[in-house]
């Protein structure tokens, strides 16, 4: 299946029911598999709403989808934190409304998993919280300034 089907998958599957969530795991840098991910599965992240979440993964790397409507342009702020001293390896990956990768951050290295991205077009952003062998609880938050 080619990048443009897997885009307009994913894109359709925002706009219709608000992005997808895969329970099943896959590596750090590949697309969306259209054949495991669940498009009624993601949450709704508001802005300015911090919202609580937890990954327990038992291998491989897991994720957790977050759908966002984002009113306007400027910098869109995202943050992920956690309470957990020592917590797996994760990252936060930042999606247009067409499924495109805009920004990622991860947490090696101490790294606070922050993204601050321009946001000039669109009104749909996606969301992917993802984390490797472990437990992660986490609080994510959205901003746009």
């Amino acid at each position: 299946m080619n990048r443009r089907v897997v885009a307009l998958a994913l894109a359709s599957g925002l706009a219709a029911s608000g992005c997808a969530r895969s329970t099943t795991a896959t590596p750090l840098d590949r697309g969306v598999d259209t054949e495991k991910v669940a498009p009624s599965q993601a949450r709704q992240l508001v802005l300015d709403e911090p919202q609580s979440g937890e990954i327990v993964c038992e291998e491989g790397f897991c994720q957790q989808w977050y759908r966002m409507d984002v009113p306007r342009p400027g910098t869109l702020r995202i943050e992920a934190t956690s309470s957990v001293a020592d917590p797996p390896t994760a990252r936060i990956v930042l999606h247009d409304g067409l499924g495109n990768v805009l920004a990622r951050k991860n947490n090696q290295h101490g790294h606070p998993l922050e993204i601050a991205y321009p946001w000039v077009e669109g009104n749909v952003a996606a969301i992917l919280v993802q984390c490797g062998k472990g437990r992660f609880p986490y609080s994510l938050t959205a901003r746009l300034e």
